[in-house]
């Protein structure tokens, strides 16, 4: 009749090897994994001790969120393999609650769910149940979009650490680029890329012998560590400029040499070279390398030579969940602004991007920026170059600045207009640095000593 519900309940405690509410089949799923898209676990679920929680969520393609998962007590569960495997849909759950430590089987446990991006463990997870070694195998398969997992709040660390750990993530394929993280290491933990350890368990001193990240992967990473080498290349092309921001110090070397905004005049942008930049800050790179092909790569790698861990690598995770990372430049009227993720967003007129040797600015333009990237934002009230289609790149160490001691020369001598740095027009040169607008309407930088 009109207004009627129907409910269907199940057994938490079942004799069936599978819960009742899956079916295996892919393409013939019940309603409960076809449509639902929210499981909320009520405060009275404390009370339940299911001993199996093999397949709950198997097949749930829709599933974006489940709440109140505190309530759900696995101290008694022996099985939790594929139990949120084929989540198509899900990005982030609360695992931190879970207790397996009578957990026997944990395979394909997160297997398949796609757009999973980071698990946090708590304090009762171990392996330390598992029947073998390959029990816990494949636990993230295929998992592509997963960026990191935390296991360094576990209680049960000798459990978790070893040949474990090599069958939870022998199947990740998501190019490696996963950092995880670890209470201690052990075997061969300390060797491998991307695997961050607590050194003697002490929490405060992380350590990864090696760290790299990918062009086009997006970045995570919720605490600081220590390395030997911090690995991020990229491929450009004969222009050899470029936009990066990277979550460690960087030293400009005889390959690449880093660029930070100086000046900014009507129709380009001054930039000064630098010897280091700071974790965070996005800067502009010119690569110094030579070749004759269509593209080369660009490394930005910076190595610790003495193997003493001696790189750190800075927490992203807030920038990177909640925006952009901002660093304001030097100059009142512009900001540089670095992302770790791959966004896609319509920009205003404020907003330019690197194109060639220029800055352009978009008009409305759809635009997708990519990891390790930066563009600039422009507050036309304060810029001499307010809303230009688009603004040349200038780099201090080419052949466009003249440093004189005070004389006046013939070229100066044909001068329209003389600015400051800040735009403002002198009567005349000044000491330090000038810019000369020439009647042949050429500009120049001058520095007067």
């Amino acid at each position: 009749p009109e207004g009627t519900v129907n409910v269907d309940y199940y057994l938490v405690n079942y004799t069936t090897q599978n819960p009742g509410w899956i079916r295996l089949q892919q393409y013939t799923p019940t309603e409960a994994q076809a449509n639902t898209t929210k499981v909320v676990f009520e405060p009275s679920f404390a009370e339940a001790r299911p001993k199996k929680c093999r397949m709950w969520f198997y097949l749930f393609k829709q599933l974006t969120s489940i709440e109140g998962i505190e309530y759900l007590n696995t101290s008694e569960c022996e099985t939790m393999d594929y139990m949120f495997s084929m989540c198509l849909n899900l990005e982030r759950v609360d695992v931190s609650g879970l207790n397996t430590k009578k957990v026997t089987n944990m395979e394909q446990m997160f297997a398949n769910t796609t757009k999973l991006t980071s698990l946090t463990f708590g304090k009762d997870f171990s392996t330390e149940s598992l029947a073998a070694s390959t029990s816990c195998q494949s636990m993230f398969a295929n998992d592509v979009k997963l960026r990191f997992v935390d296991f360094l709040a576990s209680d049960h660390t000798d459990a978790i650490v070893g040949a474990n750990i090599m069958y939870m993530f022998g199947s990740l394929n998501n190019e490696g680029t996963t950092v995880v993280y670890l209470p201690h290491g052990k075997q061969d933990i300390t060797n491998r890329s991307n695997f961050v350890y607590s050194y003697n368990g002490d929490e405060t001193d992380l350590r990864c012998p090696y760290y790299y990240s990918k062009d086009t992967i997006d970045i995570e990473l919720p605490y600081d560590f220590r390395t030997n080498m911090a690995e991020y290349k990229r491929k450009v092309t004969t222009n050899n400029k470029g936009t990066v921001i990277l979550p460690y110090d960087f030293t400009s070397n005889a390959r690449i040499r880093a660029y930070t905004l100086n000046d900014e005049y009507t129709d380009f942008m001054w930039f000064e070279s630098t010897e280091t930049v700071a974790a965070h800050t996005p800067f502009v790179f010119r690569n110094l390398t030579k070749s004759t092909t269509a593209s080369t790569t660009v490394d930005f790698t910076q190595k610790d030579n003495s193997n003493n861990f001696g790189i750190t690598v800075y927490a992203t995770r807030d920038t990177q969940l909640y925006g952009p990372y901002t660093t304001s430049t030097p100059l009142g009227g512009w900001t540089i602004k670095g992302i770790y993720v791959k966004e896609k967003s319509t920009c205003d007129n404020r907003i330019y991007y690197i194109q060639g040797d220029k800055f352009v600015r978009a008009n409305g333009e759809t635009l997708t920026g990519y990891p390790h990237r930066a563009f600039f934002e422009g507050q036309w009230a304060q810029t001499p170059n307010a809303g230009a289609p688009s603004l040349e790149i200038k780099f201090s160490d080419d052949n466009n600045t003249t440093a004189i001691e005070g004389i006046e020369t013939e070229e100066t001598a044909e001068t329209q207009a003389i600015f400051d740095t800040t735009g403002r027009k002198l009567s005349a040169l000044k000491k330090g640095v000038n810019i000369i607008r020439l009647k042949n309407g050429t500009t120049k930088k001058v520095i007067i000593k």
